[in-house]
């Protein structure tokens, strides 16, 4: 039934030029995806989204399918993982990076304490994607995101023997860890700034987000 109702609202909206689709559109796909994916129908759900005729449905909707996308995910031992990863990189290739970055981020704000390591780690390098595809506009999304990000890890218990920082029970040397791996790519480019003007501005508004971590 669900998977039927996706490939209604999806021929239907096949029809649709750049961004005008309905609220009705949006919330059918939402649901219809949404119940796809957790019923264990995700390999039709990714043939759907990468039909050539359907990339302008995923550009605009695609990020609405990122919830139901992460709780699988996170469970790692679903099945369908092999076909979720797919979809998730195919959102974020062609998806919108702006509705991306805000359901990502949603993702990790909405986190509960038990999944906050989990779910950091797991979206650390979507988000590093979607920003790297803002261009030269993405200096205040980077600040956006080390700002949510590090006040979810804040949220994570400090280790207090040894053995729990050597086993990193509670995740945080992992999201430490990965955090420095996540704003490589910013830092190089600040980098490759200074080497090719012999100098950078003070006012650099990606060195000024950066230098906030």
């Amino acid at each position: 039934m669900a998977l039927e109702q996706l490939c209604d609202v999806v021929q239907r909206c096949q029809a649709v030029k750049d961004e005008s689709f309905s609220p009705e559109d949006y919330d059918l796909f939402f649901t219809a995806g949404r119940t796809c994916i957790e019923q264990g129908s995700s390999a039709q759900v990714l043939s759907i989204l990468v039909d050539e005729k359907n990339q302008n449905i995923v550009r605009f909707m695609g990020w609405n399918l990122l919830g139901p996308l992460v709780q699988i995910l996170l469970k790692k031992e679903d099945r369908n993982l092999p076909h979720c990863h797919a979809i998730l990189s195919h959102l974020l290739e062609v998806g919108s990076p702006k509705e991306l970055l805000v359901g990502l981020l949603e993702q990790v704000e909405e986190a509960d304490s038990a999944s906050i390591a989990e779910t950091v780690t797991l979206l650390l390098k979507p988000l590093q994607t979607v920003l790297l595809r803002l261009g030269m506009k993405k200096a205040s999304s980077v600040g956006m995101t080390l700002s949510t990000l590090l006040s979810q890890v804040a949220r994570l218990p400090v280790p207090v023997t040894k053995e729990q920082e050597e086993d990193d029970v509670f995740g945080l040397c992992r999201c430490c860890s990965a955090l420095i791996q996540f704003v490589k790519p910013f830092v190089e480019e600040i980098k490759e700034e200074i080497k090719d003007n012999n100098r950078i501005s003070k006012d650099n508004e990606l060195r000024v987000e950066l230098l906030k971590l």
